[in-house]
């Protein structure tokens, strides 16, 4: 005896699958949407901003005060960063400590 195959395919999802999809879902939304997380991401871009508006700030001073000259133009024996830049060694010019 054969079985009977029916030309009618059901591949429907179950309740809980469904359940289970929109639970997902409402999740991410939810951890996407929370105020603390847009609101770290926010501080760290404008901490970022901050900290880049202090060094162009601190290299306008330094050029104001050193000939119209960025440090990276001016000897090392001068106060500058120039011998530094050119051999690659280019942190140095900026952590602040005088060799």
């Amino acid at each position: 005896m054969k079985p009977h195959c029916s030309k009618i395919k059901n591949h429907g999802l179950t309740l809980l699958e469904v359940v289970v999809v929109i639970f997902l879902l409402a999740l991410i939304a939810m951890m996407e949407l929370s105020p603390s997380h847009t609101k770290g991401r926010l501080s760290r871009r404008i901490d970022c901003v901050n900290n880049l508006k202090e060094i162009g700030l601190g290299f306008r001073i330094w050029e104001g005060d050193n000939n119209n000259q960025y440090p990276l133009a001016v000897s090392c024996t001068n106060g500058g960063a120039m011998e530094q830049a050119v051999s690659g060694d280019r942190h140095r010019g900026f952590s602040g400590h005088v060799e």
